[in-house]
């Protein structure tokens, strides 16, 4: 079953936004798919033909690749592009750099566009377990979105690191194209063998393909049917093996990336050249694994480890997110009682304190509203040293992660990050300086060493 996001209003479900309307578009239900599980490598199965197509499949074929950017059978759209009779969108997919590859401990992150702007989010939707089984779902009251990061913002973060690490140490391409080469003595033979099934699934296809459509070939009903029934299940099969083949990490980026060590040797003028889904392949070789998880409603931890021609070391940060995420919706009575007991003469640290994903600004706000006043006077002079922004909750999840005698230091670098941060905005603070991330040892382990 292939299910659509959709949202419940009174009599009835109706479509949240543009990008809804077009996952329904490209529902493969309609072409007569059903899912039928997945196989070892955790690539979906489909099965064609489960049941009457409500449309033929030539012509559900086009509309689907006109909206996912590539064919049923994962061949490229070829077609025309970003016009209204296909999409407002590039039809290459969502323009989110870490696409597939960005992660999180606290659920399943997918790009997704927020109402009618064209612009994508990462949202990290909460897994749901059903009868002992991990579903990772964002379907209608499935929904669960545990935050969220614009996207461009986001990427921008990353490659400005990545475009820092590759200014400092000019023989990157070179280190990389080494370790690919050293990768790919150990499985030339593996490759050689899919290189091989993916060519004869291509021929076959040529051959049904050819021998269903030339009107020369008589064809009785039965033997084209039979013929139609291959062609649909060797289709999906030769968009696993291609996809099987793009994600090997012993596959040299050059072999499917045109140009790709001269564009990481100039990566500054020559990586924004190249097309969105050009630019995604360079991340999959490039980043081993990205990681993001929430810490407190302002503070993300940002993880990378990237591929060992780049770097030698995990790479770390922390986000600031302009816009804070909390657990919970609307002010809860024993909070308001907090407000009417604190607010008038406490200090403004044990305020925060007592309210902890509640910043001051917030917290004055609701004051007014339940007509409390503040009776506390400090004479003209600045008694609370953080943001108006800031939550207690942010300013103890960055002193976990630091030792003791850093934890001024730490507090008064997050304070910087809300000050400059606008709303709607990300900011990120890296650690450990470029030279060390470049130049440090890593052993066989994992461990690192100065």
């Amino acid at each position: 079953m292939f299910l659509s996001r959709m949202h419940l209003f009174h009599g009835g479900y109706s479509f949240s936004d543009m990008g809804s309307v077009k996952e329904w578009l490209a529902n493969l239900t309609l072409g007569g798919y059903a899912r039928v599980g997945k196989d070892e490598e955790g690539n979906m199965l489909f099965m064609p033909n489960a049941f009457d197509a409500a449309i033929p499949h030539e012509l559900f074929d086009e509309v689907y690749a006109a909206i996912a950017g590539h064919h049923i059978d994962g061949t490229p759209f070829e077609g025309q592009t970003n016009t209204r009779r296909y999409m407002r969108n590039n039809p290459q997919g969502a323009h989110a750099l870490f696409h597939g590859i960005l992660t999180s401990n606290q659920g399943h992150v997918t790009p997704h566009t927020a109402g009618a702007s064209p612009e994508y989010d990462y949202q990290c939707f909460r897994e749901i377990e059903i009868a002992g089984h991990v579903r990772k779902t964002r379907f209608m009251t499935q929904s669960v979105v545990q935050w969220s990061l614009r996207a461009p913002q986001f990427d921008r973060i990353v490659l400005d690191r990545l475009f820092a690490l590759s200014e400092h140490d000019n023989r990157m391409a070179a280190r990389v194209k080494k370790t690919f080469e050293s990768m790919k003595d150990t499985g030339i033979q593996e490759a050689d063998v899919l290189q091989e099934q993916i060519d004869q699934t291509r021929k076959q296809i040529e051959r049904y393909d050819f021998l269903l459509t030339d009107t020369s070939v008589g064809l009785d009903i039965e033997t084209a049917q039979k013929y139609a029934a291959i062609l649909a299940e060797l289709r999906p099969k030769l968009a696993r093996l291609l996809q099987k083949q793009q994600k090997r990490p012993d596959i040299d980026p050059e072999q499917t990336i045109s140009n790709f060590y001269y564009v990481l040797s100039h990566l500054t003028t020559e990586f924004f050249k190249q097309g969105i889904d050009v630019q995604k392949q360079m991340m999959t070789k490039l980043v081993q694994q990205i990681t993001v998880d929430r810490l407190s409603p302002h503070l993300y931890s940002l993880y990378i480890i990237w591929q060992d021609g780049v770097a030698r070391r995990p790479d770390i940060a922390l986000l600031w997110r302009g816009v804070a995420v909390r657990g919970k919706d609307g002010w809860s009575t024993e909070e308001d009682e907090s407000i009417r007991t604190y607010w008038p003469d406490a200090h403004p640290i044990e305020i925060m304190r007592r309210l902890p994903e509640r910043s001051i600004d917030s917290i004055a706000n609701r004051a007014i509203e339940l007509g409390v006043s503040r009776t506390f006077r400090t004479g003209g002079q600045k008694v609370n040293p953080y943001s108006r922004s800031m939550t207690y909750t942010d300013l103890e999840a960055a002193i976990q992660r630091v030792s003791e005698e850093d934890e001024a230091y730490i507090c008064g670098m997050l304070n910087d990050m809300a000050e400059k941060t606008k709303r709607g905005e990300i900011i990120a603070y890296w650690p450990l300086p470029v030279e060390r991330v470049v130049d440090s040892e890593r052993s066989d382990h994992g461990s690192e060493t100065p």
